[in-house]
């Protein structure tokens, strides 16, 4: 079986070493972010990775200022399908119905090498997953949420974002539902059940980065790269380099960070650890 390399860096460990992520064994892979800015740093981030390889094809499903941060990275148009929200009919999948089918096609495939002019994996980007499901007919969101749950054997890598009100709802996705009665109801809760697929990334507005499993309690915290935090929209001071280290749960006093900067020369940086 083809192991496939998609590697992406995402910041830095505490020890400064570069933070890894493979997609391929990662995916679906669901970012929460706390505004546009810092999702389309990190998309711009995935394109300049991963952008120009031969062995990938894109299908895309964002805005066009997103896809203006990820379109630099990569010079070639026909590696790629667009599904453009906030202008439908412009890009090359012209609706909804369209992607679904397209990500259908991708998703029927398994990973192999490039045979035939076929690529041997296809990464799809959803700018907004809830926003799709919402708006998609019935039966593509039931393919869509099949997709979402069943891609370890798929050529078909999904990055799926949400704003931060949402994440709660992603172990719905992907907990199968009880056949005996299909109820709704029966969605098993939040856990940090291995056999929960996916990864789950948290961009904190305080220069963090948290993974874990979809729903998960377990924590891994990578520190992100500056530049994603100095253009969020929710940041009301500059960014630390490495940040601080809030939490999911709750974030360190700002006025506190800030008056221990100004004690400090020009030329220190300050890194707030956790003990």
């Amino acid at each position: 079986m083809l192991t496939m390399t998609a590697d992406i860096p995402l910041g830095h460990h505490s020890d400064g070493s570069v933070a890894m992520l493979n997609l391929t064994e990662a995916a679906p892979l669901f970012i929460t972010h706390p505004d546009k800015n810092q999702w389309r740093a990190l998309i711009a981030t995935v394109g300049a990775s991963l952008g120009n390889r031969s062995d990938i094809r894109w299908l895309l499903c964002m805005d066009n200022k997103t896809l203006e941060a990820w379109t630099p990275q990569n010079n070639n148009p026909a590696s790629r399908d667009t599904f453009i929200t906030d202008e439908p009919g412009s890009g090359t999948l012209n609706g909804r119905k369209q992607l679904v089918k397209a990500m259908m096609k991708a998703f029927r495939h398994r990973p192999a090498p490039k045979k035939a002019g076929r690529p041997a994996i296809y990464i799809c980007i959803i700018e907004d997953i809830w926003d799709l499901i919402r708006k998609c007919e019935r039966p593509d969101a039931q393919k869509l949420v099949r997709m979402l749950q069943d891609q370890q054997t798929s050529a078909l890598k999904v990055i799926a974002g949400s704003s931060s009100g949402h994440r709660s709802l992603f172990p719905e996705l992907l907990l199968p539902r009880d056949q005996s009665t299909r109820s709704r109801s029966a969605i098993e809760q939040p856990t940090d059940k291995p056999g929960c697929p996916g990864t789950e990334l948290i961009l904190g507005t305080e220069g963090l980065i948290f993974r874990s499993t979809p729903g998960g309690h377990h924590w891994e915290k990578w520190y992100a790269p500056s530049a994603w935090t100095s253009v969020s929209e929710t940041s009301t001071h500059k960014a630390p380099h490495n940040g601080s280290t809030s939490s999911p749960a709750g974030e360190i006093s700002q006025i506190q960070a800030t008056a221990l900067e100004v004690s400090l020369p020009e030329n220190a940086r300050m890194f707030t650890l956790d003990i």
